[in-house]
């Protein structure tokens, strides 16, 4: 099987992403196919012993089971699982990701969309191997892993079945790049825009592009409360010296739309969102509304009239809205010794 002839499985338009880079690993991939049988990430019990990490409810995991038997039954699914995860273990850095997964609706039907869940999950036991050989927590592994069930449980909420919209995101957990600490996110990274010049008067320290950072991401799944926060952020300081000196930062950094100023004209000064906001450094503001609209109403409504207003932020933002005002999404920065001083605050 070679990307000509991925269509035996993929509708077209299903295959236009992938790289042609891929081709040689697509080959050696197919190769190297042990057999349906033999793969053990498509038995029950490989499923059940990755949910003791996963957590997922009982639910998601029979529609696991049921995926897992139909691409072991057949031998072509069987075939690009294999290939999928042969291509994403051994991936070089230099290799570009598809810019979508194809989803294998000929041959799955409704349970297309847990293709890229078991692909995925089957990465899991060498990620865990990698946790314990740097000494990271069970705990700390199962917070990180939690995304799982985040996203798994995201599609299910929009379209009534259990399955991933995307994999990308879940490649960072998998490489043990990323890791929860607390109510936050963090990965190394590297700052990337410059701070424009005169943008953060009095400030002695910017980081410049280059600068080596840990990335800040907030998992879906809860308050954002303003001192779980800040001791993730302390936590961090401690985690990624100890397990991964090899990763250094001189500054944290968030790309949200919880970073748009427009936040704090609508929330009050009290809301967790505003005490985020004021932590961070902002310098960048982008014209753009839709992580906004995805976190907080699931999609952009085609008529904002008809938008949902069950909560007092879907309100305000509404009525910033409709009275002719604009959502965007911020880029911030918090510098590691404004971190380290919250050791000595009262």
């Amino acid at each position: 099987m070679s990307i000509e002839n991925l269509h035996l499985l993929f509708e077209p338009q299903d295959i236009a992403g992938i790289p042609e880079a891929w081709q040689d690993n697509l080959e050696a991939a197919i190769a190297s196919f042990p057999g349906a049988k033999r793969l053990d990430f498509l038995c029950r019990d490989f499923i059940l012993a990755a949910n003791d990490t996963l957590l997922l409810p009982q639910d998601a995991v029979e529609a696991l089971f049921r995926a897992v038997g139909l691409i072991r039954r057949d031998e072509k699914l069987a075939r690009l699982a294999w290939l999928w995860r042969e291509i994403f273990l051994k991936k070089a850095e230099s290799m570009p990701y598809p810019t979508q997964w194809p989803s294998p609706i000929k041959a799955m039907g409704p349970d297309a969309a847990l293709f890229s869940a078991v692909v995925l999950i089957s990465m899991l036991p060498p990620a865990l191997e990698f946790h314990r050989q740097r000494g990271v927590s069970e705990d700390i592994s199962k917070a990180s892993f939690r995304d799982f069930y985040i996203w798994l449980q995201d599609y299910y909420d929009k379209h009534g079945r259990w399955g991933l919209a995307g994999f990308t995101w879940l490649l960072l957990h998998l490489r043990g790049e990323l890791y929860r600490l607390g109510r936050l996110q963090f990965c190394g990274a590297v700052f990337e825009e410059p701070v424009a010049e005169g943008f953060l008067p009095g400030l002695a320290s910017i980081p410049q592009p280059g600068d080596p950072v840990l990335a800040v991401h907030i998992p879906a799944d809860g308050k954002l409360d303003h001192e779980q926060c800040r001791a993730s952020y302390l936590a961090a300081l401690e985690f990624f010296p100890a397990y991964f000196p090899e990763i250094p930062f001189d500054a944290f950094t968030c790309h949200s739309w919880l970073l748009d100023p427009e936040l704090r004209k609508i929330l009050p000064e009290s809301s967790n969102i505003v005490r985020f906001q004021r932590d961070f450094h902002i310098y960048s503001i982008q014209d753009d509304d839709r992580q906004m609209f995805e976190r907080v109403f699931g999609n952009k409504p085609a008529d904002l009239s008809q938008a949902p207003r069950d909560s007092s932020l879907r309100r305000a933002i509404l009525d910033h809205l409709q009275a002719g005002n604009s959502m965007h999404k911020g880029m911030g920065f918090i510098l590691r010794q404004e971190i380290e001083a919250l050791k000595s605050a009262p």
